[in-house]
């Protein structure tokens, strides 16, 4: 037995008790409920049988008639509960669901499922009554003063049930509600036409309000309703005459149960021998075979309902069973044609407890003279699952691998075990949306892809390629393109074309473009001094880490590690672009496939792995730029001299001219249906006149591609080479509209209701993954992570959270590596050599004369570019705007080189010169992936709250913004000077992390350059800003 343990929750005193309700936090801290009905008792059109139709056939009168059993799952198309009305019949559509719903909940921690069902209680709530909109409600129905509070930890599962059901109700016979348990107890009601249709819904979240049944973007609890009993309805069947029907009778059978709210178990109680009977004039209409005009055809339309449809209240809501031997069916009929009345009995039950009805499941009993059934099923299959509508969508590239097509007839016949006979298909066709023609599809039975249009954005952006897209590929399966040529490594691999790859397993750019050994690049050449002299204390990282935190010795991997194990695929943004992943046989080089049809601008990430634990991973960019010499952009740097008072000209850089990891803007193409239309020759033996072509269409949604107006590219947090997911939008914001503006168009909504200056303006592009335990996400280190972890987990964020000290909620930078060789341990330890082992300190934001702003970059096995590129320091921007300060508002700079927005494509358009010479640059608004948002000074509560669809998550900010990170850290440090004023160095202000509740900003930051459109037109040549943020890079060619 496991029992429940209370949730504890800061401010909140027994968070699992009803108390809850009477010390209130407000609404931001109330879980709020979205209502939706998840199925309807619709099983398709009643002419058609569906594949998951289980039938059986009894044999009624000897070579006349059959009684025919169907079960039919239901129709799952969800509908959000809104304005509905109850008619005590089925429950189908939003309009149909009861006016109120009762609900329980249960705090708990561990796994619901190892708790004993008699251990469930209703400890964090107890059938309260909750209108349909999801508000909570006094028994006379007007609105409560009472609210639930999230308790702020454990688990809690909602259960809900509808009709509600009141306690002091004494005229209710048929619904019960255990006290201080989720468990109902129901009894049908002998009136048909009064019976009801009991739902239910169960919901698991968190105590923070977080979980998977937690509505993204509004934040609300998702209780999905389904039905709970089992639905009984009778129909006609093949070959049926034309009469009517005066009685149906259902005997034999348990009129009262419960269950578990939510559960798929019922506990039957009392004897079976309840009866349940619809006495009416039901006239079934000859009409069906379309070969005699209606008034003359004797026989029915197949499927022609007779009793239990929406509208006729004589569907019979039973309590879901095991049927025994005694369970029977009665109808007595008058034949029109022949004037003949007989009563027809048949058992529908058995001794063997074959024979159940389940809940949520619509049995239709219908009568035939036909005593074979033939049922044709089409199964589509991706990687061995059923492809559904309604658990599957199609990739917007058009472009499925592991694709199978199945196909065969289920045969059954009277008082027969049912057969299957394969049918192979003779043909499969698809028609998109509205379209009229069905064209031929591309499948390749052999490799088993699938290939359908893709949708009209992913075309555009894919014609961007050109002539690189060619034929044959790269490679092949036995023998992959090298993507180092054999030459220098890199983190990043850029490929234009389809084909097979490899890239060996190198540390970055530990190996060099002659094939040798770049020990530079992991080597700390300046590891900064340690001194009490303050002038000269400097300290950095002392040398370059693997995954494990120990320092590296070799360039290649396996001899780092001491062997490795396999590689996999971490995540992509293109579905299907990059595929089999692997180690070839000697486990030098990690090879991958990228789909021909699945090759798109995006961004794909691999790595290799010891024993299930990620040693190292690469960023490959799929991208139609080349980055050829006559692509790249000249920028001079501008700087200071010592001695000088102004200005001069200093080193050359080269651009590249779009950022790392960058797709270019697009439009949007909405989700769409495609039709699969599946064909084969019905031929069964002893099918006779049945046998004939059939086809199956299968319709599913092909999803969506969301706009992206500015473009987006991958983010970097500083010092780290593992690409994070980018950040997309499809709103484009005037110059300076300011807090009211971006608070009105933000994506979420603080829960405090707060102006923001811009924190959730945009969206997390859609990413895809084959294993979920690395699904982009968030890292929870309140105290930061270790470089060594940071290689561990390339999936992850890592951001500040809900600390105690409000401080470590925005710190400066996510880097943390007290306790590991590689640091000094001391708490003005910086590690400003991560992007440069040649760095000789730390930059400054507010001096052109610092030398670490201009020193060349020595390329770390850390930085993130491909082979030939590298992060520029700060200087390489420097020259643009040609002001002797840091920043300005754009006013401020020289007239010749003013950067200009440009509305219609999102970025700001300059030239590469302050002069206005130079080459055209532009610079995309791709915003940033934001560190966390900010807390009050000395404060535990937040100022900002984040909204409840994004607790647990990581998100990008800004949509107004470019921020581009460099090579150099710096920014809040202290000039260090001798006797007569002159500069020696600078010196970190305070300590590792701030404890005096400030928000960290005066900490060691990285230098940016930066375009800002927040609130005034600004721009800054050689700013500063938290390294905990993700940034954009945009990469120099090394000289």
């Amino acid at each position: 037995m496991k029992c429940a343990a209370v949730c504890l929750a800061t401010a909140v005193l027994a968070a699992c008790e009803d108390t809850t309700f009477d010390n209130l936090k407000g609404p931001a801290d109330s879980p709020v409920f979205e209502v939706s009905l998840a199925s309807s008792w619709s099983a398709g059109t009643p002419v058609k049988r569906s594949e998951d139709t289980g039938i059986t056939i009894k044999t009624l009168k000897k070579g006349e008639l059959y009684l025919v059993t169907e079960e039919h799952e239901l129709n799952d198309s969800v509908m959000t509960v809104s304005d509905m009305k109850s008619r005590g019949a089925q429950v189908n559509t939003k309009d149909d669901f009861p006016d109120y719903f009762g609900l329980t909940a249960f705090c708990y921690t561990g796994n619901i499922d190892e708790f004993e069902e008699n251990d469930i209680t209703a400890n964090f709530a107890n059938n309260l009554k909750m209108s349909k909109s999801g508000v909570m409600v006094n028994e006379d129905g007007t609105p409560s003063d009472r609210k639930l509070d999230w308790p702020g930890s454990g688990n809690i599962r909602f259960y809900a049930y509808a009709p509600y059901y009141n306690p002091g109700d004494a005229t209710n016979k048929e619904l019960s509600h255990a006290d201080n348990s989720p468990h109902i107890s129901f009894t049908v009601n002998t009136d048909v036409k009064k019976q009801t249709d009991l739902l239910t819904a169960v919901a698991t979240c968190k105590g923070d309000g977080t979980g998977d049944d937690i509505i993204s973007g509004s934040g609300a609890v998702n209780l999905s309703f389904g039905h709970a009993l089992s639905a009984i309805t009778f129909k006609a069947g093949d070959a049926m005459l034309a009469g009517t029907i005066t009685k149906i009778k259902l005997s034999g059978v348990y009129g009262s149960g419960s269950t578990l709210i939510g559960s798929d178990k019922w506990t039957t109680t009392g004897r079976a021998d309840a009866t349940y009977e619809v006495a009416t004039e039901i006239i079934i209409a000859g009409g069906g075979s379309g070969d005699t005009p209606d008034g003359e055809n004797p026989y029915v339309k197949p499927g022609t309902p007779i009793a239990g449809t929406s509208s006729d209240e004589l569907t019979m809501f039973m309590i879901p069973q095991t049927l025994g031997p005694d369970a029977k069916i009665e109808i007595t009929i008058t034949e029109k044609l022949t004037g003949k009345s007989y009563t027809l009995t048949a058992g529908i039950g058995s001794s063997d407890g074959s024979r159940k009805w389940l809940p949520g499941k619509l049995y239709a009993y219908s009568l035939s003279s036909t005593g074979m059934i033939l049922t044709p099923v089409f199964n589509m299959k991706h990687k061995g699952k059923e492809f559904t509508e309604k658990t599957d969508t199609f990739p917007f590239s058009g472009f499925l691998t592991d694709v199978e097509f199945e196909s065969y007839v289920k045969v059954v016949q009277a008082d027969k075990e049912e057969t299957v006979v394969k049918q192979p298909l003779s043909n499969i066709t698809y028609k998109v949306g509205d379209e009229t023609t069905f064209k031929p599809v591309t499948y390749d039975k052999d490799t088993k892809e699938l290939l359908l249009p893709p949708q009209p954005v992913f075309e555009e952006l894919r014609d961007k390629f050109g002539t690189q897209i060619t034929e044959a590929g790269k490679g092949t399966s036995g023998n992959p393109f090298d993507l180092s040529g054999g030459g220098e490594t890199a983190n990043c691999y850029m490929i234009h074309d389809h084909g097979y790859y490899k890239l060996p397993l190198i540390y970055g750019n530990a190996r060099n473009s002659a094939g040798a050994t770049n020990t530079a690049s992991y080597t700390v050449k300046k590891p900064g001094m340690i001194s009490d002299n303050p002038i000269y204390h400097r300290p950095s990282i002392q040398y370059f880490v693997d995954h494990a935190n120990r320092k590296i010795e070799h360039m290649d991997i396996p001899t780092q590690t001491g062997g490795v194990t396999d590689a996999v695929l971490l995540w992509q943004d293109v579905p299907g672009m990059v595929s089999d992943v692997k180690l070839t046989n000697d486990k030098k080089f990690l090879t991958f496939k990228v789909n021909r049809h699945a090759l798109n601008q995006g961004n794909a990430v691999v790595a290799v792995r010891k024993d299930g634990v990620i040693v190292w991973s690469w960023h490959i960019w799929a991208t139609y730029q080349k980055w050829e010499q006559g692509d790249l952009i000249k920028t001079t740097a501008r700087k200071k001299n010592p001695g000088d008072t102004q200005l001069t000209d200093g080193d050359d850089y080269y651009l590249t001219p779009c950022n790392l990891g960058y797709s270019d803007r697009h439009g949007k193409s909405p989700k769409r249906k495609i039709v699969l239309r599946c064909e084969f020759d019905l031929k069964v033996p002893g099918a006779g006149s049945q046998a004939k072509k059939i086809s199956k269409d299968i319709t599913f949604w092909q999803s969506e591609i969301l706009a992206s107006l500015g473009g987006d590219n991958t983010y970097y947090q500083w010092g780290r080479k593992d690409p994070m997911l980018p950040g997309i939008y499809d709103k484009i914001d005037p110059q300076h509209a300011g807090d009211d503006y971006y608070t009105a168009n933000a994506y979420y909504q603080s829960e405090s209701g707060e102006k923001l200056s811009g924190d959730f303006t945009m969206l997390n592009k859609p990413f895809f993954v084959d294993d979920e335990q690395y699904r982009f996400g968030k890292g929870d280190n309140p105290d930061g992570a270790s470089f060594g972890e940071s290689i561990r987990f390339p999936y992850v964020f890592f951001m500040g959270n809900n600390h105690s000290n409000t401080g470590y909620n925005y710190r400066a930078y996510w880097h943390n590596g007290h306790g590991f060789g590689y640091w000094n341990n001391d708490d003005k330890c910086v590690y400003y050599h991560a992007w440069n082992s040649n760095s000789s300190g730390l930059g400054s934001s507010s001096s052109f004369d610092n030398v670490a702003n201009y020193e060349t970059v020595t390329k770390t096995i850390y930085d993130p570019c491909p082979p030939g590129y590298c992060v520029p320091p700060v200087a390489a921007f420097t020259g643009m705007l040609g002001a002797n300060r840091p920043s300005y508002g754009i006013d401020g700079f020289p007239d010749g080189n003013k950067p200009q927005w440009d509305e219609s494509t999102a970025c700001w358009r300059l030239n590469s010169k302050y002069d206005g010479t130079g080459s055209p640059i532009f610079f995309p608004a791709t915003g940033v992936r934001d560190m966390n948002v900010r807390m009050k000074a000395n404060s535990t509560v937040p100022s900002t709250k984040l909204p409840l669809a994004l607790k647990g998550q990581t998100w990008c900010s800004f949509r107004m913004i470019a921020y581009i990170t460099t090579s150099v850290l710096g920014g809040g440090l202290s000039a260090v000077k001798d006797d007569k004023d002159n500069v020696l160095g600078y010196e970190i202000n305070g300590p590792k992390f701030p404890t005096d509740g400030s928000d960290g900003s005066t900490k060691p930051q990285n230098m940016i350059f930066y375009l800002d459109n927040r609130y005034a037109p600004t721009a800054g040549p050689m700013a500063s800003s938290n390294a905990s943020y993700g940034f954009s890079v945009r990469p120099a060619k090394i000289q």
